[in-house]
């Protein structure tokens, strides 16, 4: 990390590291098309601890009466 003094301007080219970083990401996009259609966490059912817990008291209340 570059320690900058207050009031110093920030730097309006980007450095050569987050050049190459671009480029190498967009190689790595054009080597794989089909994974811009990945749409994750579209299946799946999540449930909550909070929820799980009043499915459990539910579920023994029933039970014991």
């Amino acid at each position: 990390m570059i320690a900058r003094s207050i009031g110093q301007p920030i730097a309006a080219e980007p450095l050569a590291a987050d050049s190459q970083a671009a480029s190498a990401y967009a190689a790595r996009e054009a080597a794989a098309p089909a994974l811009a259609e990945f749409r994750g966490g579209d299946v799946g059912i999540y449930i909550g601890g909070g929820a799980l817990t009043v499915l459990l008291v539910v579920l023994l209340i029933v039970l014991i009466l």
